[in-house]
């Protein structure tokens, strides 16, 4: 591993080059201009699933809408502001800026979803701390009366179905492990998905997890799973104790998480257009070999 990190330094220029090119035409055009309504459970662009999420409002498909919008709810909003950094061009990227407003103002206005899912979905949004989406925040709570769109800490249905999802912004570490340990030792544990796996990372009682929750929650082979699949099941292997009980069914995982996490991010380095991210996560774990650092090469 080189130790001294040269951002704008590569083996080989020319196929920097060509990767970024690349991944940003893909983007462009899988995202940009495409229509994903025949391929919507394989998206995992946020400003492809707010293009969807319009699409079935337009159709007036509540089903599909809602399916979407909880989507969009349980993703980190700050992957929206990372695709925009792949939009070199100057009037594209306002062009396309405008679009997303549009496409969120028609999301929270509109009534064929129920207030409160709306409402989650903007404030998630605005921790990107965005004056046009605070603008659009704020128009909201104009239009609204505060008992139609807040609920209960303890709603199953709006806070503990979404549980990272609140987690992630609470700043205090206390409120952030005991909202885990009352999930763990709640009715809800059955019913635990991929998006809530993350608050393993603040508290897991040993044997919460059937073998076989573990087995559906963390296949084997990590190759086919989405980038925020990926980053859930990385952050509950942080605690110990659930790495443990994991690796007794899953071989792979006995491995250090710094090398699950290496090996599983240079692999997918070029696979899409979020590969691009994991050179990211492997700057954060001190990967610094030059081959993984082709995004950072200027054009």
């Amino acid at each position: 591993m080189n130790s001294d990190f040269t951002p704008y330094e590569f083996t080989s220029k020319e196929s920097a080059k060509i990767k970024i090119k690349k991944v940003r035409e893909d983007f462009l055009s899988n995202v940009i201009n495409s229509n994903f309504e025949k391929k919507s459970k394989g998206i995992h662009s946020y400003f492809a699933n707010l293009k969807l999420l319009d699409n079935f409002i337009g159709k007036n498909k509540k089903f599909d809408a809602l399916t979407v919008l909880k989507k969009l709810i349980s993703m980190p909003s700050v992957l929206l502001s990372t695709e925009m950094m792949l939009i070199q061009n100057k009037e594209l990227k306002i062009k396309v800026k405008k679009d997303i407003l549009n496409l969120i103002n028609n999301i929270v206005k509109s009534e064929l979803l129920p207030i409160k899912l709306r409402y989650m979905f903007l404030l998630r949004l605005n921790r990107l701390e965005d004056r046009d989406i605070t603008r659009i925040m704020i128009d909201f709570k104009s239009r609204h009366d505060d008992s139609e769109y807040l609920f209960k800490k303890r709603s199953y249905q709006y806070f503990t179905s979404y549980l990272s999802t609140w987690l992630d912004g609470d700043e205090f570490e206390f409120n952030r492990i005991e909202e885990a340990r009352r999930f763990i030792l709640s009715p809800a544990i059955k019913k635990m998905t991929n998006s809530n796996l993350s608050i393993f990372k603040y508290f897991y009682k040993g044997n919460s997890l059937k073998k076989k929750q573990i087995s559906e929650l963390i296949p084997s082979d990590f190759q086919n799973l989405s980038y925020l699949e990926l980053k859930n099941i990385f952050s509950s292997l942080e605690n110990l104790k659930f790495k443990q009980e994991v690796s007794q069914e899953i071989k792979e995982v006995k491995k250090p998480l710094y090398l699950l996490k290496k090996n599983t991010f240079e692999s997918r380095l070029y696979d899409d257009y979020y590969g691009f991210l994991m050179t990211f996560d492997l700057l954060d774990i001190g990967a610094y070999e030059l081959d993984n650092l082709w995004w950072f090469y200027e054009i």
